[in-house]
């Protein structure tokens, strides 16, 4: 994970104020956020729970209210947000998902996961800042099944060219509004708690092993059966073994352990058959549409 260099200050809210209160004095002007954190949507929730544990206590009533701007930004319940500030492992699917992605941006987090959509990062927006309901977008796009929508909206999923041009018009046409959105809510919604550019350490920490170190497994490039075979193979082989008891009985600590030890080749696996999954539907919809 990378950090931002590191600012005199720890508590970025005050120089937050600042930045609008000299806004506020200038008409037009577009107060962005101090970098915070940069990293996975993972690693940006799991600074963002350590900020918090960091500076309050879980009986406080001042942490209830710490916790007030995130709940109301993702439209979620308390506890809900208690799971994700002490679990970063805990953290949500679909359209809460990109709620809690626009919100770190909107504090001051650059997600990887979020940025690294590029043209299809605003068209996320629309969503998480509430001006598209995931249907609605869904149906600007052309896809029947707001699924379909949410892996669109993953960097490693490729897109058409239709589908494209049909994201960049819905961003271009509330380009405008979306920005007014992100002014009004980051004054709705600032951070309830200081939220510092360092590494922040609390009791109970694990150590991550840095993304680089991972060790991913070593696969062949060339093998002697046919390609379909192979992966009709490993998909089946796949989810037999996802649906043995034994992974269901993993304890948490081994759990983590084996994350740890092989997130590298997890991740790769699990963008690899979202893309999978995506190029499916794609073909899938193109033989629907020629059947009509």
């Amino acid at each position: 994970m990378r950090y931002s260099p590191c600012l005199n200050c720890h508590n970025l809210n005050q120089e937050l104020e600042r930045r609008r209160h000299v806004a506020e004095q200038s008409v037009g002007t577009v107060v962005e956020p101090l970098v915070v954190f940069r990293g996975t949507f993972q690693e940006c929730v799991q600074h963002l729970g350590k900020c918090y544990r960091a500076q309050l206590s879980k009986s406080s009533h001042k942490s209830t209210e710490a916790r007030a701007s995130i709940g109301r930004f993702c439209q979620v319940t308390d506890s809900t947000v208690v799971r994700w500030v002490k679990d970063s492992s805990n953290l949500p699917c679909g359209e809460t998902r990109i709620r809690l992605m626009c919100y770190l941006d909107l504090i001051g987090f650059r997600v990887s996961e979020l940025e690294g959509l590029k043209t299809r990062k605003g068209f996320a927006e629309l969503i998480g800042y509430g001006l598209l309901t995931p249907q609605d977008a869904a149906e600007i796009i052309g896809y029947s099944n707001e699924q379909h929508l949410i892996r669109v909206l993953r960097p490693a999923e490729g897109i058409s060219e239709e589908k494209g041009r049909r994201i960049f018009d819905a961003w271009k046409a509330r380009r405008n509004e979306l920005e007014e959105r992100k002014e009004k809510s980051r004054i709705e919604y600032p951070a309830g708690f200081p939220l510092t550019t360092e590494k922040v350490v609390t009791e109970g920490d694990v150590e991550v092993v840095p993304q680089e170190k991972v060790p991913r497994l070593r696969i062949p490039d060339h093998t002697d059966i046919g390609f379909h075979q192979a992966t009709r193979s490993l998909i089946f082989a796949l989810a037999k073994l996802l649906q043995q008891p034994q992974i269901k009985e993993l304890s948490p600590d081994e759990a983590k352990s084996l994350y740890l030890q092989y997130r590298g080749t997890i991740q790769d696996l699990s963008c690899g058959l979202c893309a999978l999954s995506s190029k499916l539907i794609e073909k899938e919809e193109e033989v629907e549409g020629n059947d009509e």
